[in-house]
C-alpha cells in the first residue's frame, strides 16, 4: 500500500501546483471514503491548507456527526458544520406544485448530496480552494454516486482504489507516516470510522448493501471485469455477477463526467 499511497500524494501535490488554486476542501461525512481523502489531502498539504465541511441532513446520524469531528480533530484541520435541513426542504417547496414528494424518494436522496456539491462549490469560489472528490473505484464503475453531486470535485484522489483497497490504505495510514508527509502522526482515522457499516445516510437506515453485493463479493467481479477474466468461474452467485454487469454498462454515461484522478498501474 506504501507505493500507492506515497503515488498519490504526489499526484495531488503535482496537480494543485498546475492550478491556481491555494488550498484544499474536503466534504466530510464521517465515512471512510472522505476521511481517507481528508488524511491524503494534509499529508500532501499540511493542516493549514485543508478544510472539512460537515454538511447534516436529517438522516445524518449522531455517530457520523461524531465521527466527522474526530477526524478533522486528529488532522488538526479547521472544520465547519453547515446543515442543510433548510435548503431542502425549501427545494421540496419549490417544486411541490407539479411533484408529488415520496417519502425519502430517490429525488430527496440526490437533491441532499446536489445541495451539498453547490455548498462545497460556493466555499471553493469564495475560498480560492479546490474541492476534491471522494469517490472510489467501487462507486465509479457501478454509477453508485450522483452526478453532480457527490462526485463534483476538481480532483478524484482515490478513484483508483476499490472499496476494499481504500480500507487498506486507510489501515496502512494508521499506521505509518508516509515519506514526505506533512502530518507526522499515526492513527489518523478512527478506529469507528473503520469499523461502521458503509452508508450514504440519504435516507433513514439505509446501507451501501441494500443495493450492492458486499464490497469483498463487488470488487471481485469488479476485478475480473476491469481484467476481462472469465466472469463464469468466479464462485459466486451469476444472478449477483449478472447485476453488476448491467449495472457497470448503464453507469458508462455517468463516468464521463466525474473529475480525474492519478493514473495508477497494476493496482488490482
Amino acid at each position: 500500500m506504501e507505493k500507492y499511497y506515497l503515488s498519490v500524494l504526489h499526484e495531488l501535490r503535482k496537480y494543485l501546483k498546475n492550478t491556481d488554486m491555494l488550498d484544499v476542501i474536503v466534504g466530510l461525512s464521517g465515512g471512510i471514503d472522505s476521511a481517507l481523502v481528508a488524511a491524503i489531502a494534509t499529508d500532501a498539504f499540511g493542516n493549514s491548507r485543508v478544510r472539512t465541511v460537515m454538511m447534516p441532513s436529517p438522516y445524518t446520524s449522531t455517530d457520523s456527526l461524531d465521527d466527522a469531528l474526530e477526524i478533522a480533530h486528529r488532522l488538526g484541520v479547521a472544520h465547519t458544520v453547515i446543515r442543510i435541513d433548510g435548503l431542502l426542504q425549501s427545494f421540496k417547496e419549490v417544486f411541490s406544485h407539479c411533484v408529488t414528494w415520496e417519502e425519502q424518494d430517490i429525488t430527496e436522496q440526490n437533491l441532499q448530496s446536489r445541495i451539498r456539491a453547490v455548498t462545497l462549490m460556493g466555499l471553493s469560489n469564495k475560498t480560492k480552494s479546490m474541492v476534491l472528490s471522494t469517490s472510489n473505484r467501487s462507486e465509479i464503475l457501478t454509477g453508485y454516486f450522483t452526478l453532480y453531486g457527490d462526485s463534483c470535485g476538481g480532483y478524484a484522489p482515490i478513484s483508483p482504489f476499490l472499496k476494499t483497497q481504500v480500507y487498506k490504505l486507510a489501515q496502512w495510514r494508521n499506521g505509518n507516516i508516509p515519506e514526505s508527509s506533512m502530518l507526522q502522526k499515526i492513527s489518523i482515522i478512527p478506529e469507528s470510522v473503520l469499523r461502521k457499516a458503509p452508508t450514504a445516510e440519504l435516507k433513514y437506515n439505509q446501507r451501501d448493501c441494500d443495493e450492492l453485493p458486499e464490497y469483498e463479493i463487488l470488487d471481485q467481479i469488479l476485478t475480473a471485469i476491469s481484467c476481462k477474466q472469465d466472469l463464469t468461474i468466479l464462485s459466486i452467485d451469476e444472478r449477483i455477477v449478472s447485476m453488476v454487469v448491467e449495472r457497470v454498462k448503464k453507469a458508462q454515461y455517468k463516468r464521463r463526467y466525474l473529475p480525474i484522478g492519478p493514473e495508477l498501474l497494476e493496482i488490482n
